[in-house]
C-alpha cells in the first residue's frame, strides 16, 4: 500500500425518475463537483470516482457502491466523499423510534426505484448511518453532501 493520501468519491445524481417527478442539474451538479475534486486532487492524491447517474441509482447500486467503492477500499487517512444530488422524503416511522425520532418521521434519499415493486423503498437516514459508518471504521475521513428535501437527519 502507497503513502499517497486517495480521495474516493460516490457521486450520485437522479434528474430522472420512473415515478416520481423529474428534477433539472442534478447530474450536472455532480458532474461539475467532480471536475474540480480532479483538479484539485491532481498532484495532491489519488481520485478515484465511482458515478451513478439516473436509472443507475437504484437503491442497491447506491448500496453497493458505498460497500464495494467505498467501504472495501478506503484505508487509513484517506478521504471517502459522498454527494447525493437528487429527491429526498419523509415517511412516517414505527413508533417504536419515538427516543430517536421525536417527529416520528425518518428522512431518506429518493433513489431512482423508489416506490417499484415490493421492497423498494428510500435509502433511510438511519442506513445512511450505518453505511458512513462502516467507512469510517476503516479510518477514512468521511465528507458528505446531500442536495435534496429532508435531508438534515441523514448522517445525525
Amino acid at each position: 500500500m502507497s503513502n499517497t493520501k486517495t480521495l474516493y468519491a460516490l457521486f450520485i445524481g437522479i434528474d430522472n425518475y420512473q415515478h416520481i417527478s423529474p428534477l433539472g442539474g442534478c447530474v450536472k451538479d455532480i458532474e461539475t463537483v467532480s471536475a474540480y475534486l480532479k483538479l484539485f486532487a491532481q498532484g495532491q492524491m489519488d481520485f478515484k470516482p465511482f458515478r451513478l447517474y439516473n436509472e443507475d441509482a437504484t437503491k442497491e447500486n447506491i448500496v453497493n457502491g458505498f460497500q464495494q467503492h467505498l467501504r472495501d477500499q478506503v484505508g487509513k487517512g484517506d478521504i471517502a466523499l459522498i454527494y447525493f444530488s437528487g429527491h429526498g422524503a419523509q415517511e412516517t416511522a414505527n413508533p417504536v423510534w419515538k427516543k430517536a425520532e421525536p417527529d416520528l418521521k425518518i428522512e431518506g434519499l429518493v433513489c431512482h426505484d423508489t416506490g417499484i415493486g415490493q421492497g423498494a423503498t428510500m435509502l433511510a437516514d438511519k442506513e445512511l448511518r450505518y453505511l458512513i459508518k462502516q467507512i469510517a471504521d476503516q479510518g477514512a475521513e468521511v465528507i458528505s453532501f446531500f442536495d435534496s428535501c429532508h435531508s438534515g437527519d441523514n448522517t445525525r
